[in-house]
């Protein structure tokens, strides 16, 4: 039975899987809802606030049993080291100090790694898998945990704190006191550090495969009992706590910038500041005389002569003619120029290269800062093929140019009208994504294209009228891409199709957008024991006229709502993917008839708290298969395993099978089912002594038995494979 976070009031309003996500936002009846991590472990280390601790119990419980139960074999292990780690939360003679839920997850993983080793409950550990093979989730998730902790603790704490404590970038800056930007940073450091860790544990997975299994799969639903008692007992043994904390080690360095990284900027400042004193006071010194013009000179007024009543005015050793000196401004004033020669234009020339010393040609030169549209714009001046630019008639008020080039990022040069010419002006190589957006095979014009950078950055443009858009001048590095379809015939609704793009300085990436006459959706809710599902996924299944098949997929949203867009009208099967407890998957499959123009209702309505333990025997080794649960009166030969995508409409449930022992199906709802275990055995090396002869495939071993479940009961099924 597991716990019902909705009716209990002992859950935070945070958004967990499932059966442990009440709604974001909803009051709590306590204060301490709204206080971060940190400060409630301040309370309970000063003052032993119990509430405090209740508190923290509450918000990580989820991430901490959902750890101890990857790495661990059964339930009771499981429980008992998560009351461990919370002893070692209660009791740490040095707690966590710069981020809770990391520490928990360190304590967490090491914790059930040190149960493993003292206890010997499992089997040495297979060699793993070349990388080249395909990862799921149940070769992953006894490896994930602890290749976190290889993960420096700076980039680890956006990694747990977005896909294990569905924290916010925001929410994750203000609880390490990081700016936003760098938690973004730190994260794709993070994921790339643990994609590196896995990979050389075997374990290959592109980014966004792993950004996919991070996202749906590191939550597990926590048995009621053990919430129930978890704070008490945690709290009650200050000794254990104490002992099993010792060990404990955590690096929490956060780097953050130190006084040395000020060093050279603030040297650079000095200096600046330095040489505008020496300047202005040049400025002030005298200066040697300097005969005044004797031609075309213009006097406006004629100066009275020196007399008894017109003293000669004083004049500094050293002035020029026609400054004055006054009490407030005791350094030379020349007298001004005349408004005719302040508006006089200015011409630049310059050149235009790449940072390897090579002319760029056909650069645009702007006057004045870049204009919002530089690729369209019309500029002035372009470069020659030699890099070459002379930009004339240039205002002398002018304080900068600019320059853009499609395949460099711009630049900004300052400008006066003393800035001698030549400029040399060097570009430095751009990122840049191009692509087409096709409707059944024609361009289409006027479509909005979004691009969002690894800084959360969203960059806007549309496509011209040959269908085709550009982002130019793009920072390198995975950018999201989205395509906005307007409705038009025969798709009478607007469509949205996304992509990922791994960008390359000074290399062109292209990205196009197909859309086809697809014009049929399927939409509904996943609930489960009347709680809403989050992380799995559902797979439209469609008969291709050539006797296959075409999938197409969407993921289950927070709110447990679904939509399955650009389906193809006619007969579609909808399989519901991905649902956890505890270790078993469970799936169902409904059909569904799409129509042109509609969208098909379609709720996954599942219950369960049955529980049979499976006692399997006669494992091959090498073998791979399932122990599953399926409908009454299936063949086990229409399994095809381990194909994920081709997952048989008539399973209900499935654990994958590796060797001989106890396997436990839970979250099973009260019916009749049959239970089988299924295996393929090892294709046999190849002949040797007769050569050319064929070998024959292994048959497959299976067995199974008819059960009917009760409500909230354990069933023990003994299956020998033969």
């Amino acid at each position: 039975m597991w716990f019902d976070i909705r009716t209990s009031g002992l859950w935070p309003a945070r958004p967990f899987v499932g059966i442990i996500k009440p709604e974001k936002g909803r009051p709590w009846g306590c204060a301490m809802a709204q206080t971060d991590d940190l400060a409630l472990y301040t309370q309970w280390r000063q003052a032993k606030d119990r509430e405090a601790f209740q508190e923290l119990v509450s918000r990580h419980t989820p991430m901490v049993y959902g750890v101890c139960r990857r790495i661990l074999t059964t339930q009771s292990e499981t429980e008992e080291a998560t009351i461990e780690v919370f002893q070692m939360l209660a009791h740490a003679p040095a707690g966590p100090q710069t981020h809770l839920a990391t520490w928990l997850h360190a304590a967490a993983t090491t914790r059930a790694l040190q149960r493993i080793r003292l206890q010997r409950q499992r089997p040495p550990v297979e060699p793993k898998a070349p990388p080249s093979t395909e990862v799921n989730w149940e070769t992953l998730q006894t490896e994930i945990d602890s290749a976190l902790l290889a993960v420096p603790w700076q980039s680890r704490i956006p990694l747990v704190g977005q896909y294990i404590d569905d924290k916010t970038q925001s929410e994750i800056a203000e609880e390490t006191g990081l700016d936003r930007q760098r938690v973004i940073a730190d994260g794709v450091t993070g994921l790339e550090a643990l994609r590196k860790e896995l990979g050389n544990r075997g374990l290959a997975l592109t980014e966004s495969r792993l950004k996919e299994l991070l996202a749906t799969h590191m939550i597990e639903p926590v048995p009621s009992t053990l919430v129930s008692r978890l704070s008490e007992q945690a709290i009650a043994e200050p000794l254990a706590g104490r002992r099993l904390a010792a060990g404990l080690e955590v690096d929490e360095t956060i780097k953050r910038k130190s006084a040395a990284a000020w060093a050279l900027p603030l040297a650079a400042a000095v200096a600046v500041i330095a040489g505008i004193a020496i300047w202005m006071a040049g400025r002030g010194a005298p200066e040697p005389p300097v005969k005044p013009p004797e031609t075309g000179r213009v006097e406006t007024a004629e100066a009275p002569s020196p007399g008894p009543e017109n003293p000669p005015a004083a004049v500094r050793p050293g002035a020029m003619p026609g400054e004055t000196r006054t009490p407030e401004n005791r350094g030379p004033r020349t007298a001004s120029t005349t408004p005719t020669e302040a508006a006089q234009p200015v011409t630049y020339r310059g050149s235009v290269r790449d940072v390897k010393g090579n002319p760029i040609a056909d650069a645009k030169v702007f006057r004045g800062s870049l204009p919002p549209s530089p690729e369209t714009a019309d500029a002035k001046v372009k470069t020659s093929p030699t890099g070459q630019f002379e930009l004339a008639d240039v205002p002398a008020d002018t304080r900068q140019i600019s320059v853009w080039h499609e395949d460099y990022k711009p630049a900004t040069v300052p400008v006066s009208s003393e800035t001698a010419s030549p400029l040399e002006i060097a570009l430095t190589p751009a990122a840049r994504v191009t692509g087409i957006i096709t409707y059944i095979g024609s361009p289409v014009p006027e479509q909005t294209v979004e691009l969002v950078n690894a800084a959360g950055k969203t960059i806007r443009t549309e496509t011209g009228k040959n269908g085709v858009y550009t982002f130019s001048g793009a920072d390198p590095g995975t950018v999201q891409l989205r395509a906005q379809l307007e409705a038009m015939e025969p798709v009478n609704r607007r469509r949205t199709m996304y992509s990922t793009a791994v960008l390359e300085t000074g290399l062109t990436t292209s990205a196009d957008f197909t859309f086809g006459a697809l014009d049929a959706a399927a939409e509904g809710t996943v609930t489960f024991n009347d709680e809403p599902v989050r992380g799995a996924k559902l797979v439209a299944r469609v008969q291709t006229p050539s006797g296959g098949e075409e999938h197409f997929d969407a993921s289950v949203q927070s709110d447990g709502t679904y939509l399955v867009e650009s389906l193809p009208a006619g007969p579609t099967i909808l399989q519901l993917q991905g649902l956890r407890v505890g270790r078993t998957e469970l799936l169902r499959s409904i059909s569904v008839q799409t129509r042109s123009g509609q969208t098909a209702p379609c709720d996954f309505v599942l219950s369960g708290d049955s529980t049979v333990v499976v006692q399997v025997s006669g494992v091959v080794p090498g073998a791979t298969g399932i122990v599953a649960a399926i409908e009454p009166g299936t063949s086990l030969l229409d399994f095809d395993w381990p194909d994920y995508e081709l997952t048989p409409v008539n399973l209900l449930a499935r654990i994958p099978l590796t060797q001989d022992g106890e396997y436990t199906l839970e979250g099973l709802e009260a019916a009749g089912c049959t239970i089988c275990a299924y295996a393929k055995p090892p294709a046999p090396p190849p002949a040797t002594e007769t050569p050319g002869a064929g070998q024959e495939t292994p048959a497959p071993l299976y067995d199974a038995a008819g059960i009917t479940l009760q409500a909230a009961s354990e069933t023990v099924i003994v299956l020998q494979l033969r």
